[in-house]
């Protein structure tokens, strides 16, 4: 679990402060809004732009460790979005971002993660990133699928309740829906995610 510092430090500081135990993590303890954004090259999709809401909570808690005196209501400096990006974010390079995608049967491979910004929405945490794949996917020849989820089931990652979770370019005849994905469940098959399929007809 070291892989996990920084990012999941937080987490488990706080659990800890909330006297959680054991059974504890048969749940999540953060819960992350996202929105998705494929990057298309000459039909192929060649990176995913997302975009994540982290719950007030652990906002808190990040920001507490990264800069307990930050001025409420203020943006962002540079050096605080160094650090989230550094101390936190990085860390989940060893998870894919929890994103997993597929096109056809074959498991779709990411590279690192690119244009890591950060920012604050009133007590909510805001970070966009881009996640290229490491082989481009031409739609012409079939979708992709697309999850974004944590298997371990510590982090509970939903679209958005209200407006589009996937944001796709104009003029493009594409479709992607977001629905339960039944041949993937994940925490030892109790919880059905969901994916995006991601096609252009």
């Amino acid at each position: 679990m070291a892989a996990r510092a920084g990012f999941w430090q937080a987490l488990g500081l706080g659990l800890i402060a909330l006297g959680a135990a054991g059974a504890a993590w048969a749940h999540p303890h953060v819960w992350i809004t996202w929105r998705l954004t494929p990057v298309l090259t000459g039909g192929k999709v060649v990176a995913l732009t997302e975009d994540w809401v982290l719950d007030g909570t652990f906002s808190s808690m990040l920001m507490q460790d990264l800069a307990p005196d930050h001025p409420k209501g203020a943006p962002l400096g540079a050096a605080e979005v160094a650090g989230l990006r550094d101390h936190d974010f990085a860390n989940l390079a060893h998870y894919d971002y929890f994103n997993q995608a597929w096109a056809g049967a074959r498991p779709v491979r990411f590279g690192p993660a690119q244009a890591f910004t950060a920012r604050l929405q009133g007590d909510r945490l805001v970070y966009r990133f881009t996640l290229p794949l490491a082989d481009p996917v031409d739609l012409r020849a079939g979708p992709l699928e697309v999850g974004i989820w944590d298997t371990s089931y510590y982090v509970d990652l939903e679209p958005p309740e209200q407006g589009d979770a996937v944001s796709l370019p104009a003029g493009l005849a594409c479709h992607a829906p977001v629905a339960p994905d039944a041949a993937r469940p994940i925490y030892f098959g109790t919880v059905t995610p969901l994916a995006v399929r991601i096609s252009c007809p």
